[in-house]
């Protein structure tokens, strides 16, 4: 790990275990900013398809050790509290205007799209568009 980003860890240690201090939130730069930060620098040096593939395939796993890995050891035990009382601030705000973000109506699906979820093969697949209804 080069010094630089070793120091700043360190820092960051202190700070938040040592003086007892949490980040302001947001952040000025978010994990999926920096991430789309990284990639565009290199994809310029991924000469080949697999070589993009797999630069595509480490932030998307970056990502999700990221997500599953935030409360559990990324944050300090301080941190954890904001984030839960970020996420209750979330969890309220969004209850609010569920109406905007969930479905509040229901259609029933047709024979084709239920045969489908099954694993059944459909015997007439019929035009591209007349299988978007």
């Amino acid at each position: 790990m080069p010094d630089n980003l070793k120091s700043l860890l360190v820092d960051d240690w202190e700070n938040v275990t040592k003086n007892q201090q949490v980040v302001a939130l947001p952040a000025k730069r978010s994990v999926n900013q920096i991430l789309e930060d990284y990639s565009e620098a290199e994809k310029p040096k991924r000469t080949s398809s697999a070589d993009l593939d797999v630069l595509e395939e480490v932030i998307m796993g970056i990502k999700e050790y990221f997500d599953k890995a935030l409360d559990k050891i990324l944050l300090y035990s301080f941190e954890r509290e904001q984030l839960r009382e970020e996420l209750s601030k979330f969890t309220l705000w969004l209850s609010k205007h569920s109406s905007q973000y969930f479905a509040t109506r229901y259609m029933t699906a047709s024979n084709e799209y239920v045969e489908k979820s099954k694993g059944v093969a459909n015997p007439n697949p019929g035009t591209a568009t007349s299988r978007l209804v």
